[in-house]
Protein backbone atom coordinates (compact mmCIF):
# COMPACT_ATOMS: atom_id res chain seq x y z
CA UNK A 1 0.00 0.00 0.00
CA UNK A 2 1.14 3.60 0.51
CA UNK A 3 2.68 3.00 3.29
CA UNK A 4 4.73 0.06 1.53
CA UNK A 5 3.15 -2.47 3.06
CA UNK A 6 3.17 -5.82 1.43
CA UNK A 7 0.07 -8.52 1.43
CA UNK A 8 0.59 -12.04 1.34
CA UNK A 9 0.90 -14.06 -2.43
CA UNK A 10 -2.03 -14.31 -4.32
CA UNK A 11 -3.05 -18.20 -5.48
CA UNK A 12 -1.22 -18.68 -8.63
CA UNK A 13 -2.35 -18.64 -12.49
CA UNK A 14 -0.60 -21.70 -14.98
CA UNK A 15 -0.34 -20.67 -17.95
CA UNK A 16 0.83 -22.39 -20.77
CA UNK A 17 2.21 -20.82 -23.57
CA UNK A 18 2.10 -23.08 -27.10
CA UNK A 19 2.68 -21.64 -30.27
CA UNK A 20 3.92 -24.19 -32.30
CA UNK A 21 1.57 -26.74 -34.83
CA UNK A 22 2.72 -29.40 -37.25
CA UNK A 23 1.40 -29.19 -40.44
CA UNK A 24 -1.46 -31.64 -42.35
CA UNK A 25 0.06 -33.73 -45.06
CA UNK A 26 -2.49 -33.97 -48.51
CA UNK A 27 -5.52 -34.26 -48.32
CA UNK A 28 -6.89 -37.87 -49.87
CA UNK A 29 -10.57 -38.73 -51.17
CA UNK A 30 -12.05 -41.77 -49.27
CA UNK A 31 -12.17 -44.75 -51.98
CA UNK A 32 -15.77 -45.31 -50.86
CA UNK A 33 -16.54 -41.65 -52.57
CA UNK A 34 -14.62 -41.78 -55.15
CA UNK A 35 -17.05 -43.18 -57.61
CA UNK A 36 -14.90 -42.99 -60.90
CA UNK A 37 -13.70 -45.54 -63.01
CA UNK A 38 -10.86 -45.78 -60.31
CA UNK A 39 -10.16 -45.35 -56.54
CA UNK A 40 -7.59 -42.34 -57.80
CA UNK A 41 -8.60 -40.34 -60.58
CA UNK A 42 -10.54 -37.95 -57.78
CA UNK A 43 -13.85 -37.81 -59.61
CA UNK A 44 -17.11 -38.29 -58.27
CA UNK A 45 -20.49 -37.99 -58.28
CA UNK A 46 -20.84 -37.96 -54.51
CA UNK A 47 -21.65 -34.59 -53.75
CA UNK A 48 -20.92 -34.90 -50.13
CA UNK A 49 -17.85 -36.58 -50.15
CA UNK A 50 -15.32 -37.57 -47.12
CA UNK A 51 -11.61 -36.99 -47.17
CA UNK A 52 -8.41 -38.16 -45.08
CA UNK A 53 -5.31 -37.56 -44.09
CA UNK A 54 -2.95 -37.73 -41.15
CA UNK A 55 0.04 -35.60 -39.36
CA UNK A 56 -2.33 -33.72 -36.35
CA UNK A 57 -2.02 -33.95 -33.05
CA UNK A 58 -4.66 -35.65 -31.25
CA UNK A 59 -7.45 -32.73 -30.05
CA UNK A 60 -6.49 -30.96 -32.65
CA UNK A 61 -9.25 -30.00 -35.22
CA UNK A 62 -9.19 -30.45 -39.18
CA UNK A 63 -10.33 -27.58 -41.15
CA UNK A 64 -11.41 -28.78 -44.31
CA UNK A 65 -11.73 -26.07 -47.28
CA UNK A 66 -12.85 -26.02 -50.83
CA UNK A 67 -10.95 -23.29 -52.05
CA UNK A 68 -11.73 -20.35 -49.44
CA UNK A 69 -14.78 -21.93 -48.31
CA UNK A 70 -15.22 -24.23 -44.91
CA UNK A 71 -16.97 -27.32 -45.87
CA UNK A 72 -16.27 -29.51 -43.21
CA UNK A 73 -14.44 -29.82 -39.98
CA UNK A 74 -13.42 -33.05 -37.22
CA UNK A 75 -11.12 -33.60 -34.49
CA UNK A 76 -7.81 -35.90 -34.97
CA UNK A 77 -7.80 -38.96 -33.77
CA UNK A 78 -5.05 -41.09 -31.86
CA UNK A 79 -2.30 -41.49 -33.82
CA UNK A 80 -2.96 -38.47 -35.70
CA UNK A 81 -5.14 -39.62 -38.37
CA UNK A 82 -8.76 -38.16 -39.85
CA UNK A 83 -11.84 -38.42 -41.19
CA UNK A 84 -14.61 -35.82 -42.35
CA UNK A 85 -17.24 -35.51 -44.86
CA UNK A 86 -17.97 -32.12 -46.67
CA UNK A 87 -20.85 -30.04 -46.80
CA UNK A 88 -22.19 -30.42 -50.33
CA UNK A 89 -20.59 -29.18 -53.04
CA UNK A 90 -21.58 -27.94 -56.51
CA UNK A 91 -20.87 -29.88 -59.53
CA UNK A 92 -17.49 -28.73 -61.00
CA UNK A 93 -13.56 -28.97 -60.36
CA UNK A 94 -13.02 -28.02 -56.66
CA UNK A 95 -9.17 -27.15 -54.74
CA UNK A 96 -9.70 -29.19 -51.10
CA UNK A 97 -7.01 -28.32 -49.08
CA UNK A 98 -6.55 -28.53 -45.17
CA UNK A 99 -5.56 -26.61 -42.44
CA UNK A 100 -5.15 -28.00 -38.38
CA UNK A 101 -6.12 -25.66 -35.52
CA UNK A 102 -4.98 -27.03 -32.29
CA UNK A 103 -6.27 -26.45 -28.55
CA UNK A 104 -4.54 -22.97 -28.28
CA UNK A 105 -5.81 -21.29 -31.45
CA UNK A 106 -2.73 -21.94 -33.63
CA UNK A 107 -3.55 -22.46 -37.16
CA UNK A 108 -1.14 -24.77 -39.48
CA UNK A 109 0.10 -23.58 -42.65
CA UNK A 110 -2.22 -24.73 -45.77
CA UNK A 111 -1.56 -28.58 -47.02
CA UNK A 112 -1.07 -29.19 -50.80
CA UNK A 113 -4.94 -29.20 -52.38
CA UNK A 114 -5.94 -32.00 -54.01
CA UNK A 115 -8.23 -31.44 -57.33
CA UNK A 116 -11.35 -32.94 -57.13
CA UNK A 117 -13.91 -32.87 -60.12
CA UNK A 118 -17.87 -33.72 -58.81
CA UNK A 119 -20.33 -34.74 -61.86
CA UNK A 120 -23.62 -35.80 -60.82
CA UNK A 121 -25.22 -35.21 -64.50
CA UNK A 122 -26.69 -38.24 -65.40
CA UNK A 123 -25.91 -39.01 -69.45
CA UNK A 124 -29.12 -39.67 -71.00
CA UNK A 125 -30.18 -43.21 -71.90
CA UNK A 126 -29.34 -45.23 -75.18
CA UNK A 127 -31.46 -45.56 -78.13
CA UNK A 128 -32.81 -48.77 -78.58
CA UNK A 129 -30.75 -51.40 -78.63
CA UNK A 130 -30.05 -53.37 -81.86
CA UNK A 131 -29.39 -56.63 -82.71
CA UNK A 132 -26.79 -56.54 -85.16
CA UNK A 133 -27.09 -58.38 -88.61
CA UNK A 134 -24.39 -60.54 -88.83
CA UNK A 135 -26.27 -62.11 -85.52
CA UNK A 136 -29.57 -62.28 -86.66
CA UNK A 137 -29.47 -65.76 -88.70
CA UNK A 138 -33.41 -66.18 -88.82
CA UNK A 139 -35.50 -65.89 -91.92
CA UNK A 140 -34.93 -61.76 -91.93
CA UNK A 141 -32.25 -59.78 -90.50
CA UNK A 142 -35.37 -57.77 -88.64
CA UNK A 143 -37.09 -60.52 -87.04
CA UNK A 144 -34.32 -60.50 -83.49
CA UNK A 145 -34.69 -64.53 -83.89
CA UNK A 146 -31.00 -66.25 -84.03
CA UNK A 147 -29.19 -69.51 -83.42
CA UNK A 148 -26.13 -67.41 -82.17
CA UNK A 149 -25.39 -67.77 -78.80
CA UNK A 150 -23.44 -64.72 -78.72
CA UNK A 151 -25.04 -62.23 -80.29
CA UNK A 152 -23.37 -58.95 -81.00
CA UNK A 153 -25.88 -55.79 -80.12
CA UNK A 154 -25.13 -52.23 -81.23
CA UNK A 155 -26.84 -48.63 -80.29
CA UNK A 156 -26.38 -45.00 -80.39
CA UNK A 157 -26.71 -42.08 -78.07
CA UNK A 158 -23.67 -42.51 -75.93
CA UNK A 159 -20.98 -39.85 -75.02
CA UNK A 160 -16.89 -41.15 -76.18
CA UNK A 161 -15.58 -42.47 -72.69
CA UNK A 162 -18.82 -42.94 -71.69
CA UNK A 163 -19.38 -47.24 -70.97
CA UNK A 164 -22.41 -48.71 -72.20
CA UNK A 165 -23.70 -52.26 -69.92
CA UNK A 166 -25.40 -54.51 -71.66
CA UNK A 167 -28.27 -56.31 -69.81
CA UNK A 168 -30.26 -59.90 -70.43
CA UNK A 169 -33.30 -59.51 -67.87
CA UNK A 170 -31.24 -58.11 -64.80
CA UNK A 171 -28.26 -60.18 -65.16
CA UNK A 172 -24.98 -58.05 -66.91
CA UNK A 173 -24.28 -60.29 -70.23
CA UNK A 174 -21.52 -57.55 -71.50
CA UNK A 175 -19.91 -53.76 -71.90
CA UNK A 176 -17.95 -51.12 -74.41
CA UNK A 177 -16.86 -48.08 -74.62
CA UNK A 178 -18.85 -46.07 -76.58
CA UNK A 179 -16.95 -44.98 -80.06
CA UNK A 180 -16.29 -40.96 -81.30
CA UNK A 181 -20.03 -40.12 -82.03
CA UNK A 182 -21.71 -41.88 -79.42
CA UNK A 183 -21.44 -45.32 -81.26
CA UNK A 184 -21.16 -48.52 -79.51
CA UNK A 185 -20.94 -52.37 -80.14
CA UNK A 186 -21.04 -55.54 -77.16
CA UNK A 187 -20.40 -59.10 -78.13
CA UNK A 188 -22.58 -60.83 -75.11
CA UNK A 189 -21.89 -63.47 -73.10
CA UNK A 190 -23.41 -66.98 -74.03
CA UNK A 191 -27.09 -67.11 -74.27
CA UNK A 192 -29.09 -69.68 -73.41
CA UNK A 193 -32.19 -71.38 -76.03
CA UNK A 194 -35.11 -68.99 -74.81
CA UNK A 195 -36.50 -65.26 -75.06
CA UNK A 196 -34.73 -63.13 -73.63
CA UNK A 197 -35.32 -59.12 -72.49
CA UNK A 198 -32.15 -57.23 -73.80
CA UNK A 199 -31.90 -53.08 -72.67
CA UNK A 200 -28.78 -50.86 -71.81
CA UNK A 201 -27.94 -48.01 -69.39
CA UNK A 202 -24.68 -46.17 -70.04
CA UNK A 203 -22.05 -45.51 -66.96
CA UNK A 204 -20.25 -42.30 -67.10
CA UNK A 205 -16.50 -41.55 -66.24
CA UNK A 206 -17.73 -40.18 -62.47
CA UNK A 207 -19.83 -43.80 -61.88
CA UNK A 208 -23.13 -41.75 -63.04
CA UNK A 209 -25.69 -44.26 -64.66
CA UNK A 210 -28.87 -43.53 -67.64
CA UNK A 211 -31.87 -44.67 -67.34
CA UNK A 212 -32.61 -47.91 -68.91
CA UNK A 213 -33.07 -47.91 -73.01
CA UNK A 214 -36.26 -49.53 -74.08
CA UNK A 215 -35.69 -53.13 -74.56
CA UNK A 216 -35.59 -55.35 -77.26
CA UNK A 217 -36.91 -59.12 -77.13
CA UNK A 218 -34.65 -61.42 -78.93
CA UNK A 219 -35.00 -65.21 -79.18
CA UNK A 220 -32.14 -67.37 -79.25
CA UNK A 221 -33.18 -70.95 -80.81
Amino acid sequence: DTAGNLSSIARALTLTVDASIPDPRAVSLADASDSGLSTTDDLTYVSTPTFTGSGGVISDTVLLFAGTTTIGSALVRTGGAWTVTGSSLNDGVHSIHTRFRDTAGNLSSIARALTLTVDTSITDAPRAVDLENVSDSGLSTTDDLTYISTPTFTGSGGVISDTVLLFAGTTTIGSALVRTGGAWTVTSSSLSNAVHSIHTRFRDTAGNLSSIARALTLTVD
